[in-house]
């Protein structure tokens, strides 16, 4: 069996613990799986764009459960939107930081690229920084998710804004 086979066998069978556990989370980590493996055996990452955006929205409603069960207040914005926000305000913070980008135009390149508006990228880019509830759960995993594969697998100015291309029409609602 190749190396790509085994980690899909490894994480199916991941899967299959969750889901044998009734573990709300097995449909996010099962779609999850889906799309390393499409990207492990070189399909076009434009064509596993659904299996991510159904992976966001299942992240959402997850949150939205987990809130609701906690008797927390308020709506927050879908996954959908807020983690690949979170993916460009993570760019724009690596280009500046690692790439010595200034941050206008590491915000003006990152902005063309992804689809986003640049006010949009910078006002969650802050609310990141500044921490605390200012952004759901889920988009501060996108970024430091972001963020950490960036810096270890030393992305290129041009890999960090492939990386964020078209990143905006997973958006259907803000």
């Amino acid at each position: 069996m190749d190396e790509v086979t085994a980690n899909l066998v490894g994480s199916l069978k991941v899967v299959r613990s969750l889901y044998d556990r009734q573990d709300e989370r097995w449909q996010k980590v099962l779609v999850g799986v889906l799309g390393k493996y499409l990207t492990a055996i070189g399909i076009d990452r434009s064509l596993a764009d659904p299996l991510h955006a159904l992976m966001l929205e299942i992240g959402h409603d997850l949150e939205s459960k987990r809130r609701r069960e906690a008797g927390t207040a308020g709506t927050v914005k879908p996954t959908s939107h807020v983690a690949p926000l979170a993916f460009a305000a993570a760019a724009v913070t690596t280009l500046k930081t690692r790439h010595g980008v200034s941050l206008q135009d590491a915000l003006a390149k990152v902005s063309k690229v992804s689809g986003f508006d640049r006010k949009e990228i910078n006002e969650h880019r802050n609310r990141l920084s500044r921490g605390g509830g200012q952004v759901a759960q889920g988009a501060r995993q996108a970024h430091d998710l972001a963020v950490k594969e960036f810096r270890d697998l030393s992305y290129s100015q041009d890999d960090v804004l492939l990386f964020v291309t078209d990143l905006a029409h997973f958006c259907r609602s803000a």
